[in-house]
């Protein structure tokens, strides 16, 4: 009598059978996990470039206002009255994500030693998910699911 070791064709159909039917639940919920990540993240570094201007502007750096300039794939922080009239050897470019989108003003300058600005609001999305961001005249952002 013979015996044979290893597994028979049923077995590894089985096997992979059930490792696609993990993989398939599981991918999704990974990737939806990701895409939520990325938007709590650009969130962060939104508000956290947002701070960085209205600071650099409250120190009085370089003597004059600092702003933000949205763009299409990232921010330019700048220094001067508006993007159009700035110093652009002081600009700052920072990429983002490009599974994010960004609705409201392309543009947001914070007063020299004051940190005043305009009011805005912002709407930061994936599709799935949205943030509203409000910048109030007094340079205060807040934001809210």
């Amino acid at each position: 009598m013979r015996s044979f070791e290893g597994f028979t064709i049923l077995e590894v159909t089985l096997v992979i059978g059930i490792l696609a039917l993990i993989f398939s639940i599981g991918i999704p919920v990974t990737f939806n996990f990701y895409v939520d990540y990325q938007l709590v993240t650009e969130r962060d570094n939104f508000i956290a470039i947002y701070q960085q201007a209205r600071d650099a502007a409250m120190a009085g750096e370089g003597g004059t206002d600092h702003g933000v300039y949205v763009t299409n794939d990232g921010y330019v922080l700048f220094e001067g009255e508006s993007y159009a009239s700035r110093s652009t050897d002081q600009d700052l470019d920072i990429t983002r994500s490009d599974l994010i989108e960004i609705t409201g003003p392309t543009e947001v300058v914070f007063d020299a030693l004051s940190g005043r600005t305009p009011s805005a609001s912002f709407s930061i999305t994936n599709g799935r998910k949205i943030f509203s961001v409000d910048i109030n005249t007094e340079g205060n952002i807040n934001w809210e699911l």
